[in-house]
């Protein structure tokens, strides 16, 4: 095999093993289809029921990921 780096995801605190070309990476896969749920869930429902309780819910999950990320 090659040589593997050990990182931490930002979100969730996991161990990573990645190759030295990815070393920017931040997060873990888990983590990125999360986000990529999240986003999509808030896109709708801000379209659908602007304001609603699940529109404010997926808003909040955004919110708390990104900052997560962003430390």
């Amino acid at each position: 095999m090659g040589q593997r780096i050990t990182t931490i995801c930002k979100t969730c605190g996991k161990e990573m093993k990645i190759s030295p070309a990815q070393g920017r990476k931040k997060m873990c896969t888990e983590c990125s289809y999360e986000i990529k749920k999240i986003r999509s869930s808030e896109k709708y429902w801000s379209k659908k029921a602007p304001n609603s309780t699940r529109h404010k819910y997926w808003l909040g999950r955004y919110k708390s990921m990104n900052n997560m990320l962003n430390k």
